[in-house]
């Protein structure tokens, strides 16, 4: 257990203070003040030099108990995030802090205001910045994996299948299946979700990106003489 203690907002050497609190320097912490006699508490009969005394007394113990150990802070590097964003950031914060404190009802709507407005900014300030670089991409499906990448690895994958049903060739099958059929429908609930005001078509991408036309696909006529060949060629054999 970590108890925040300072924090130093110079972001080239940005620290954080901590006191370690665990089962060792709390038990120290109990025999400490245990065997504190307190004698210097009643020599005095002034209510305010007996708190003063106890009130040391005890922040002696807790402190020798409790150090404070200094902390190297990794930050994460937001390149999207403008100075734009972070003097609105700074005073979304400072203004969350008044509306706590407050009982005023005006805060809480400016607050709330705020909010919205600051994430729509966000929202565009990413989506320039991504859509820059990939059209500044000499290869744009890497570029468009790594960014999808970069936005996904810390969020929980659910009703993800067990690696044991791989084997099963019909569970592997419903899984890709279940996924493939999903998916889009779920990017555009979340895109939604994100930014409700607009709605952007997906194919507007391929557009931009494919300005000449493709060659025709021309799919040759079946029988079902062939798909049963094929079928019965298939090994269905399980190892």
């Amino acid at each position: 257990m970590e108890v925040l203690y300072i924090f130093n907002s110079n972001p080239k050497n940005h620290y954080k203070f901590t006191r370690r609190i665990d089962i060792n320097s709390i038990q120290t912490f109990i025999d400490l003040l245990s065997l504190e006699n307190w004698e210097d508490v009643f020599i005095d009969e002034n209510v305010n030099i007996i708190f003063n005394n106890s009130l040391n007394i005890y922040l002696r113990i807790f402190n020798a108990s409790f150090p404070v150990v200094k902390r190297k802070e990794l930050i994460k590097f937001n390149p999207w995030m403008t100075t734009g964003i972070k003097i609105p950031c700074t005073t979304k914060r400072n203004l969350y802090v008044r509306y706590r404190n407050s009982k005023d009802l005006n805060y809480k709507v400016h607050y709330k205001k705020d909010c919205k407005i600051l994430s729509s900014v966000i929202t565009a300030a990413k989506k320039s910045y991504y859509e820059s670089m990939i059209q500044k991409s000499t290869n744009k499906v890497k570029t468009t994996w790594d960014i999808v990448k970069s936005q996904t690895n810390n969020k929980i994958i659910t009703n993800k299948p067990n690696i044991r049903d791989f084997k099963n060739n019909h569970k592997t099958a419903d899984a890709f299946n279940q996924y493939f059929s999903t998916v889009a429908e779920k990017l555009i609930k979340n895109s939604l979700k994100e930014n409700c005001t607009t709605y952007i078509d997906p194919l507007k991408y391929l557009r931009q990106n494919f300005n000449q036309p493709n060659s025709k696909i021309r799919l040759k006529n079946t029988t079902t003489h062939e798909i049963d060949k094929i079928v019965h060629s298939i090994n269905l054999r399980t190892h």
